[in-house]
């Protein structure tokens, strides 16, 4: 396999070498087997496990990430359809799809050096778009001869038909053809900082990161995610007689909601017996609101509150099923520099990091 210091790698041996690495292991080639069963599109591939079976696709995925993704996906197509031919027919588009990289970017610590690169960050979402439709391959047919032309959507720009017919010549006689033209799945997520991550006095950062095809709307607002993906620009701020300044995003390749790992808790026979004991004493409510933040003196009202938060109010459903009230109880602290707000925030966050976290907000007084 060349490395990622040669000058240039074909896209065939890229497919072989993934190819190999999917078909040589059991883990892979039995969840190609759940994808045919399942009519999954996409394939997951933890990272440590490609570094283990080939350090240098490893090292240019992170480098070289477009190609290598496409190459994986082709690779992915290919074991579909030795297996299933009629599936492969049927579905447009197969992925590979890359998770738990070495290390989690802070999205304050994006700079250019990141772009074009595979990157994983950390946040919150905090907005996202309905699902649109991304225009990913276009098809142009000559008026006058019928020659047809596909033209692949670049990430960012426009696509634009050709001049003249490649066959005949004619001049701007090329005109789309919408039922023949590939579209998929898109939206928009913006992803915000960690509120404990956040540094004193200073706003919280945020990134725009697109979804595609089967990853829409597999998250929603107020989700803890990690992102994987590529840092891309958005050549559309190239305006004549501006600046040549633009903005970044980035192009997803897999996201993962940290709210699944909560299923993962299991609560053993000495867990439960040692929350019944708890249930039992007297002094309950003053232990569960002692506990909270110990190394912070005093502030019991506040820890009172936290302690609700965490529990969860009682949700209000009248006879005929309307719902008017949730069970969720949120907290804006809001005091001077110093007061130990984040302090708090982090000490929810150790203890429940899936769906409580967001529902605190520190704020600085106003002067």
């Amino acid at each position: 396999m060349t490395t990622p210091e040669t000058a240039e790698v074909s896209l065939d041996s890229l497919i072989q070498g993934l190819r190999g690495f999917i078909e040589s292991s059991d883990k892979y080639v039995d969840e190609i087997n759940n994808m045919i069963i399942q009519r999954k599109r996409s394939l997951v591939v933890d990272f440590h496990d490609l570094l283990i079976s080939n350090k240098d696709l490893a090292d240019m995925l992170l480098e070289r990430p477009q190609l290598v993704i496409q190459a994986g996906s082709e690779a992915v197509r290919q074991a579909i359809t030795e297996r299933d031919p009629e599936l492969a027919k049927s579905v447009r588009n197969f992925y590979m799809r890359f998770r738990r990289l070495p290390e989690s970017l802070p999205i304050r610590r994006l700079r250019s050096e990141v772009l074009g690169k595979l990157i994983m960050v950390e946040g919150i979402i905090t907005r996202q778009t309905p699902p649109k439709h991304y225009l990913r391959k276009s098809v142009f047919r000559c008026s006058q001869c019928g020659y047809e032309v596909e033209i692949p959507q670049p990430t960012t720009g426009f696509v634009q038909p050709p001049k003249r017919c490649p066959k005949c010549g004619a001049l701007n006689s090329m005109v789309f053809v919408e039922e023949r033209s590939e579209f998929i799945d898109w939206q928009k997520i913006i992803v915000q900082e960690k509120p404990e991550e956040l540094p004193p006095g200073q706003l919280p950062r945020s990134i725009e990161a697109i979804l595609l095809d089967d990853m829409v709307d597999t998250v929603k607002p107020g989700d803890r995610v990690y992102l994987v993906g590529v840092m891309n620009l958005d050549l559309a701020d190239l305006k004549k007689g501006k600046p040549p300044v633009v903005s970044s995003f980035m192009e997803v390749n897999y996201v993962e909601s940290q709210q699944r790992e909560l299923v993962e808790i299991e609560i053993t026979p000495e867990d439960e017996k040692k929350i019944l004991e708890l249930s039992k004493m007297p002094d309950v409510r003053e232990r569960i609101i002692k506990s909270i933040a110990p190394s912070i003196y005093g502030m019991e009202d506040i820890k009172e509150a936290i302690a609700c938060l965490l529990f969860g109010g009682v949700p209000k459903v009248y006879p005929d099923g309307i719902r008017v009230r949730g069970g969720d109880i949120h907290i804006l602290l809001v005091g001077d520099p110093g007061m130990a707000k984040t302090q708090l925030l982090r000490f929810v966050t150790k203890i429940a990091p899936g769906p409580y976290t967001p529902r605190v907000r520190a704020a600085q007084q106003p002067a």
